[in-house]
């Protein structure tokens, strides 16, 4: 029995998948290349419709487990 759902995402998603891709993302990029907002709102939107196919519906599990993910990798 599964208890997580996913849906397709729809437009009304981007805000809170761009402000999860920042918030996990924004130390890491920033070290590395400079984080430059318009570039990766840009990125985001240009790939939204081909990488962010699917949302699991709980948005707190999803940004909980997005966090606890980049962290493990980057240690």
């Amino acid at each position: 029995m599964s208890y997580l759902k996913t849906r397709r995402t729809t437009a009304s998603d981007f805000n809170f998948i761009y402000d999860l891709h920042r918030q996990v993302f924004y130390s890491y990029i920033e070290q590395t290349w400079g984080w430059k907002e318009e570039f990766q709102f840009n990125e985001m939107r240009e790939d939204g419709s081909s990488v962010l196919s699917g949302l699991i519906s709980s948005k707190t599990f999803l940004t909980a487990l997005c966090s606890q993910l980049f962290k493990h990798y980057l240690s």
